[in-house]
């Protein structure tokens, strides 16, 4: 992992973590706990997750996204 992401957000695979989407599905933010199964820095501020979502509408599923990290508070 690049030294500047692991100051800015540490992550641990095996690991359950909060998500949140803004907006959400609907007129508010959307909540579901995920189990993180892999992580990759990409750049300083891409990361590519691998991960199972557990409140996913149509039932628990794995996805696998690239994000960009706009702002992180520690």
């Amino acid at each position: 992992m690049d030294a500047k992401a692991e100051n800015k957000l540490k992550l641990e695979t095996n690991k359950w973590y909060s998500w949140q989407m803004l907006p959400g599905y609907g007129r508010g933010p959307y909540f579901s706990p995920i189990k993180i199964y892999g992580f990759q820095v990409r750049e300083e501020n891409i990361i590519e997750l691998n991960f199972h979502n557990a409140c996913y509408a149509q039932g628990v599923q794995s996805f696998c996204l690239t994000m960009k990290i706009l702002w992180h508070v520690e």
